[in-house]
């Protein structure tokens, strides 16, 4: 039996040397590795059909990549960047960025967003007793802001070295060699090509070793959140409420400034235990934002927040021992797609999905993305879903060795590209034999919603009905779908008046078949005289965005009054041109539960509006 896992590992160790560009397999998650795992359960189960797909090597001495959409339809990817030491067993990590113009076939050459130097240039310094500092760049957050800014965040780290290279344990309770010197944010405003100086992050809730990770998502109303996971400030004593005896946490923070400051932390979640190894992978779906945790057994678990990322409720397991870190993204078929590093065999990545938003997960189907990483060290798989549908995701392979320089030199950064039905044949989920396209799609309009209408399909093999709009034709983005069968034909949207929607609807059967689309139908939502104010969400219970249109140029007033007419405050006020849709938003936090009015003025008349604020469940 030795012998024959000898001869498998030189198999697996023939593969990684093959070109940076070719076809392999998507091999069902445990089918070709039975022979390794003695015990199998549903989070291993075997699949049915391997897929073709296309890998690449993004570098080489790379690791912990980020993957981004950018709003010129190419994308961004950041990694760690090592520069190997002669005078020490050690490495520089900066972070570098690149971009692909072409879906992530080729990419341009690296930026260099951030190095440490010492005061004498190096990559390192010298202590007073002759030892070594190692500067180090890790653990990066990454997103685009609806400005276009891209922003990005890392924790620095200083590893510390004797004169003749031994490791100096700094950290008693991590037993590390390493400590934190905090958070660095920076940005840029032409497509990475060139980035800002570092910004030290203020955290006051938490001690120096904190860290963000995977993706900054942005909200509807252009706030932008950032994980955050470490340990906390056990001196603290601000308005955070952090329960007692918490020694580590996860959470989130915000900037309303296009990312150029940051605050408002609300927790994920806290524990006692001071290993603060919880990255934390923030998602948004069409109903709320979710959260994958990795927990100190090296699995993960998800938290749902439903208001904005304020509240969370779980911890529900997602992932077993050895599968990890973790997060998802939704997909335009409305499935969620979630990805981890696989530090267990198979080594490399791996997938699966859920079909409800999250509320259940397709553990009998995992589908391995690469599987011929040699040892534990890998992962950190994260993906996008670009306009055509294609699927990318990264993640990174370091070999064990005894050498830390030769691991780091040998580490990849590999980039996977497939497509979702390719996904879901390799789960045996897919034939031939698609539904017929929905008939008869029509549309009506009344006090700012469209309700969609179509007829019913008459196969009875049935899941589901998706829509696909857009703000211009053809309509390619998953924006919904029903969840109640093959009657379950109408659907409705909220939207701001002025502007230009295209639908089209597809069906899908049980096998996950999608049919062809439906017609595409055109909808301009139009104010008119009786019903120019729309107020959403309403009823709520912290903010409200208050949409309007005038007309005719001039001074426009908006007020909001309690519920017998006495004025709390102006909202808004502002000369506007004429027949030019404004929004604001704000906030009600400091307000009781109950009746309120928002009052728009403008010239050719007064409208009024009823907003209702009601209390949320903790």
């Amino acid at each position: 039996m030795k012998i024959f896992r000898l001869l498998f590992s030189l198999i697996i160790l023939s593969i990684r040397i093959m070109p940076c560009s070719f076809a392999c397999q998507i091999y069902p998650a445990n089918t070709i590795f039975d022979s390794f795992s003695p015990q199998k359960n549903a989070l291993q189960a075997s699949l049915n059909q391997p897929i073709k797909y296309d890998r690449r090597i993004i570098d080489k001495g790379a690791a912990w990549g980020v993957l981004v959409s950018l709003n010129d339809g190419t994308i961004g990817l950041m990694y760690q960047k090592a520069k190997t030491l002669s005078e020490v067993n050690s490495v520089n990590v900066s972070i570098e960025f690149v971009r692909s113009t072409d879906q992530g076939i080729t990419w341009r050459k690296p930026t260099l967003v951030h190095e440490r130097l010492g005061h004498d240039g190096k990559l390192f310094e010298i202590t007073a007793d002759s030892g070594f500092v190692v500067f180090q760049s890790r653990n990066i957050a990454l997103g685009q802001l609806p400005s276009g800014r891209i922003i990005c965040a890392f924790q620095l780290q200083n590893y510390h070295y004797t004169k003749d290279g031994k490791p100096i344990i700094v950290n008693d309770e991590l037993q590390s060699n390493w400590d934190s010197k905090g958070i660095v944010y920076l940005w840029s405003d032409d497509l990475g090509a060139s980035w800002t100086s570092g910004l030290k992050m203020a955290i006051d809730s938490y001690n120096a070793i904190v860290a963000p990770h995977w993706r900054i998502i942005s909200l509807k109303d252009g706030t932008a959140i950032m994980s955050l996971y470490g340990q906390s400030d056990t001196g603290y004593n601000g308005n955070l409420n952090i329960p007692y005896g918490t020694r580590s946490m996860a959470g989130v923070i915000r900037s309303r400034d296009n990312g150029e400051t940051w605050g408002d932390i609300s927790l994920i979640m806290t524990k006692e235990s001071p290993i603060p190894y919880e990255e934390t992978a923030l998602a948004i779906t069409n109903k709320n934002l979710q959260a994958f945790v990795r927990t100190p057994i090296g699995n993960v678990v998800q938290y749902v927040s439903v208001d904005n990322g304020h509240l969370w409720k779980g911890p529900v397991a997602v992932t077993e021992p050895g599968q990890h870190p973790g997060g998802a993204i939704q997909l335009k078929s409305g499935n969620l797609l979630m990805t981890w590093g696989n530090r267990k065999y198979p080594y490399g990545a791996a997938a699966m999905l859920s079909y409800n938003g999250g509320l259940d997960w397709d553990h009998e189907h995992q589908v391995s993305l690469g599987w011929d990483s040699q040892g534990q060290n890998c992962g950190y798989a994260n993906g996008i879903q670009l306009a055509d549908s294609t699927i990318l995701v990264t993640y990174y392979s370091m070999p064990p060795s005894i050498d830390y320089r030769s691991s780091w030199s040998e580490s990849v950064v590999y980039l996977v590209r497939f497509t979702e039905d390719q996904f879901m044949s390799a789960v045996g989920f897919l034939n031939n034999l698609r539904p017929s396209p929905p008939e008869g799609l029509t549309a009506t309009t009344i006090n700012g919603q469209i309700t969609l209408k179509w007829n019913k399909n008459k196969e009875s093999d049935f899941l589901r009905y998706r829509i696909y709009g857009s703000n211009s034709s053809p309509a390619t983005i998953c924006t919904d779908s029903t969840n109640t069968g093959v009657s379950d034909t109408l659907k409705t949207f909220s939207s701001s008046y002025n502007t230009k929607h295209y639908f089209r609807v597809t069906a899908v059967d049980s096998a996950f078949n999608e049919s062809k689309f439906s017609n595409e139908l055109y909808v301009l939502m139009t104010l008119n005289k009786n019903n120019r104010i729309l107020i959403y969400p309403n009823p709520t219970y912290n903010s409200a965005t208050v949409s309007f249109n005038s007309p005719q140029r001039g001074i426009v007033t908006i007020s909001l009054f309690n519920s017998i007419g006495q004025k709390i405050q102006d909202l808004y006020r502002a000369n506007i041109q004429e027949n030019s849709e404004q929004q604001i938003q704000f906030s009600l936090d400091h307000l009781p539960t109950g009746i309120y009015f928002v009052k728009l003025q403008c010239p050719d008349g007064n409208y009024t509006a009823k907003l209702q604020k009601i209390n949320i469940t903790k």
